[in-house]
């Protein structure tokens, strides 16, 4: 579902292709882990995901909060077509960083 990859930053890489309400607790509890496991700014690779819906963007929205406490950074990268699509509809890089 997600790998992991640490560098100066660690990079999340989303392998699931669809994320929805039924999957966003786990990504979330895995997200959490890895945050609390290194320490350092995320980067989230959604280059593979081709659906997510609003309980997923919720999810990233209480995850972002969750590292800001700690002082850490989330950033997008690799957004598909449609991530990119849903992303701007939402005017989302007003609320996340996003490369």
């Amino acid at each position: 579902m997600i790998s992991i990859d640490v560098n100066n930053v660690v990079t999340a890489i989303i392998g699931t292709r669809l994320l929805n309400i039924h999957n966003s607790q786990e990504i979330l509890r895995i997200l959490k882990e890895t945050s609390r496991k290194y320490g350092r700014n995320i980067v989230i690779d959604l280059g593979k995901v081709e659906f997510l819906d609003s309980t997923i963007i919720a999810m990233f929205v209480e995850y972002n909060n969750f590292l800001k406490e700690s002082g850490l950074e989330l950033t997008f990268t690799n957004l598909s077509p449609f991530v990119e699509r849903v992303f701007t509809m939402l005017h989302i890089s007003k609320f996340f960083n996003i490369k």
